[in-house]
């Protein structure tokens, strides 16, 4: 216990009092180190935020077991990877290993080198899309917030809110109503082939 505390107060001197704390999903991390007793102090650059922010057309739309809805295979860090670096891969490795610890600790090496790699190539994305700025002061800047909220809950008025979504299906119902009588046959708005159909044949739109 010795011995770990001094590395816990080393790592906070040298690394989380003086650097940028920057991670695939930080608040996932920073919620775990601090409950350890950690500060971290500065947040730097969330990777799966940025990629969320940069390309939100890679998340997949898929059903689960039950039928719900299910977006995956976007912004996790194995499909960040494949697109960003040449790196092989590796997140295979964080599973089975028992009781081969070696091939845990390359999935854990493999999982910040790359996590690092990927982190300095979006980096140079936001900057070559004029984001940076944005993704900083409204993206980043709401990271505590959030974890403020996940942590203490939210009061919610369940009457109204249910409200509201009798309200918006109302409102769906009608909007697909009359988009269905302006082209005149059923368009269904979350089908491909339909709203290339639309986009394309019926209003000329290339």
């Amino acid at each position: 216990p010795g011995e770990l505390a001094d590395i816990f107060l080393l790592l906070q001197k040298e690394v989380f009092d003086r650097r940028l704390f920057s991670g695939q999903n930080v608040a996932f991390d920073i919620w775990r180190l601090e409950r350890l007793g950690f500060r971290i102090k500065h947040i730097g650059t969330d990777l799966m935020l940025a990629h969320h922010m940069l390309w939100p057309e890679a998340g997949i739309r898929a059903k689960d077991a039950a039928g719900q809805d299910r977006f995956e295979g976007g912004h996790d860090l194995g499909f960040i990877a494949s697109c960003l670096t040449d790196e092989p891969y590796f997140k295979h490795l964080g599973r089975n290993w028992a009781p081969n610890v070696q091939q845990l600790w390359d999935y854990n090496c493999f999982d910040s080198s790359v996590e690092v790699e990927c982190i300095e190539v979006v980096k140079q994305e936001l900057q070559e899309f004029n984001q940076e700025e944005y993704f900083r002061e409204h993206v980043m800047s709401l990271v505590r917030p959030v974890m403020n909220m996940q942590a203490r809950g939210l009061e919610v008025d369940f009457e109204e809110l249910h409200k509201v979504r009798e309200r918006m299906d109302l409102e769906t119902k009608v909007l697909q109503l009359r988009l269905d009588h302006r082209v005149g046959r059923r368009i269904n708005v979350k089908s491909s082939p339909d709203m290339r159909w639309l986009i394309s044949d019926f209003c000329g739109m290339k």
